[in-house]
């Protein structure tokens, strides 16, 4: 079933709903590509749901960037030995703890973007670490 994509607000142009076979083949190409986790390959299709099924209808355009910009701005993240901490370390590093600049939030850039840009406190955060480890290909779920 297709759920719902969040656009940035100036692109009112953006889908307005996620095609799960299209989402598929976005994961499928990047594993092609070597761009995921190396364990992506041994996930269960029941886990393989918590990477795809991404929270706040990510565009698939976004898991890209999060994936580019991670591996660019901080590669030691990428290849960290530390499963615990890959990728998701850049919420300690990166992400600003406050919520005084949410308010310059820009309406052409994504949620998780917006997070990088201007921090946040508890869910910003908690969102864009659960973000980033999709972008990567790892299961996760809120709670």
């Amino acid at each position: 079933m297709p759920y719902p994509q969040t656009n940035p607000d100036a692109n009112s142009d953006g889908p307005a709903f996620i095609d799960p076979v299209l989402r598929y083949l976005h994961f499928e190409k990047a594993y092609i590509a070597g761009e995921l986790d190396p364990a992506f390959d041994t996930l269960t299709t029941w886990e393989i749901r918590f990477v795809v099924d991404g929270e706040h209808g990510t565009p698939d355009e976004v898991f890209e960037w999060g994936r580019r910009m991670l591996r660019n701005y901080r590669p030691d993240l990428v290849t960290m030995e530390d499963y615990t901490w890959r990728y998701v370390q850049s919420v300690r590093t990166e992400i600003k703890y406050g919520s005084e600049e949410g308010k310059y939030d820009r309406q052409d850039l994504h949620l998780f973007q917006n997070v990088l840009m201007n921090g946040g406190v508890c869910g910003r955060r908690a969102f864009f670490g659960r973000f980033i480890l999709r972008a990567f290909g790892i299961p996760t779920i809120a709670r």
